[in-house]
């Protein structure tokens, strides 16, 4: 219960006042979990504020502390090489292999639609993955070849050397390698 935990003027540590302005009380508290207590900075009461009633306001300031969200890892989805089903003799293979693995799984009247159709689709997708396979993903920096790799070495021992022994020279060859580096990047 945080109340009168902070020095204050008296004015500011009550909370209720009398109709007739002789009698003042601190009857209105804040409540806080003994965990976060000791992120509340400040609390007292706020007279100025006009709230049409004998209670006067209580303001805290709590110090908050924001966890960042756990990042999992996304599962990387593959697709599906589509540009080799153009060719002709590619279709006919993954027709044939699709009409093949369907004929052969075996199927019950009584059978669910919905576990009928996951058979479907697993024959589909063991067929697209036999005959056109998955698709490569691009490099993600294709930019950056030997002579990037060069530079940036090369940028690095400088300022390494600027800042073991930081004169005008040394920065100065920095800065012009840096302006380098920009360019060819």
């Amino acid at each position: 219960m945080m109340g009168t935990l902070y020095q204050h003027k008296d004015i500011h540590k009550v909370t209720w006042r009398s109709h007739d302005n002789k009698m003042c009380n601190q009857i209105d508290h804040i409540l806080v979990d003994r965990r976060q207590c000791r992120n509340v900075c400040d609390d007292r009461s706020v007279t100025a504020a006009e709230t049409q009633s004998d209670h006067f306001l209580v303001r805290a300031k709590i110090r908050l502390k924001i966890k960042s969200r756990y990042k999992t890892k996304k599962r990387e989805i593959k697709r599906w090489d589509i540009g080799k089903i153009n060719t002709k003799d590619i279709k006919e293979n993954f027709f044939k292999e699709v009409t093949v693995n369907i004929q052969n799984t075996q199927r019950d009247e009584t059978e669910v639609i919905n576990k009928i159709w996951n058979k479907i689709k697993k024959v589909i997708n063991e067929a697209a993955g036999k005959i056109t396979g998955k698709e490569e993903t691009p490099l993600r920096n294709s930019w950056f070849e030997e002579g990037c790799q060069i530079i940036l070495l090369d940028k690095t021992t400088i300022y390494n050397k600027m800042i073991n022994r930081n004169t005008r020279q040394n920065k100065q060859e920095y800065k012009d390698k840096r302006k380098e580096e920009h360019k060819i990047f």
